[in-house]
């Protein structure tokens, strides 16, 4: 179970989700493209003891929810992020193309 999830993008470059002892995150790159922000999702790492528990998903869901509060869209680099996508369309209008 995932017992706190915390977003701060004005100082972080992650989006982390703590375990008890372990730790999880949504690592992205802020960029700047054609004068619009752009988040690149590019790395979903969740600690082996926490795997296969959903954590990665809840991850992607924070990290997607945020950019779309935020008018911001995204680039898929990650793996798991590109099929968690495929598998919630409701956020397809977040992908810059």
């Amino acid at each position: 179970m995932c017992y706190f999830v915390h977003i701060e993008l004005e100082e972080l470059t992650c989006f982390p989700c703590m375990y008890t002892g372990d730790n999880g995150y949504l690592e992205y790159d802020k960029l700047s493209m054609k004068g619009s922000t752009v988040f690149d999702l590019v790395h979903t790492e969740v600690p082996l003891a926490h795997r296969g528990q959903g954590l990665a998903g809840l991850l992607t869901h924070a990290a997607l929810e945020y950019a779309d509060s935020a008018g911001v869209k995204v680039r898929l680099t990650c793996t798991y992020v590109q099929h968690y996508v495929s598998k919630h369309s409701e956020y397809s209008h977040l992908v810059v193309k």
